[in-house]
């Protein structure tokens, strides 16, 4: 029930950052911890439910502590990727566990690479524009919901 729960949740949420991330290209920082709040909270829920482990509760907390931080330090010293989006992967790998992130984050990316080179060969804009990537990672996000249901 948890899970069901976790994915209207996080399709709301993404619904919304994505709706900001195309028309500001940039994102709320409030819906972001609202969402990591939510997710933690089902995240508890799940472990008293017994669908979820303590200890694999800790592992995703970790994970996603970790790649955020290092996807920050990506944004901040190289600027290959946004600060919202760095957060966002955090809060997915976090909330959702590392395998259901690395399908969503591994999704996500193919999409917007597939966009991008249809974007440079129909010369619509030029290499250093930058397209939102909450649509995308909402795709790979719906996309993954089988895994996430029946698999993880």
């Amino acid at each position: 029930m948890c899970k069901i729960i976790n994915i209207c949740i996080f399709t709301i949420f993404l619904l919304l950052l994505s709706y900001e991330d195309l028309r500001r290209k940039k994102i709320s920082c409030l819906l972001l911890e609202m969402l990591m709040v939510f997710g933690l909270l089902l995240n508890i829920a799940d472990v008293f439910l017994g669908n979820l482990s303590a200890k694999e509760l800790v592992i995703n907390l970790l994970a996603g502590l970790t790649l955020g931080l290092l996807l920050v330090i990506l944004s901040i010293r190289l600027k290959c990727i946004g600060l919202g989006d760095a957060m966002i992967c955090a809060v997915i790998t976090a909330n959702l566990g590392i395998a259901n992130a690395i399908r969503i984050i591994l999704l996500a990316s193919v999409l917007s690479c597939i966009l991008s080179i249809i974007l440079l060969l129909i010369k619509k804009f030029g290499r250093k524009y930058r397209i939102a990537y909450l649509p995308f990672v909402l795709m790979g996000f719906l996309i993954n919901i089988p895994w996430y249901i029946y698999v993880v």
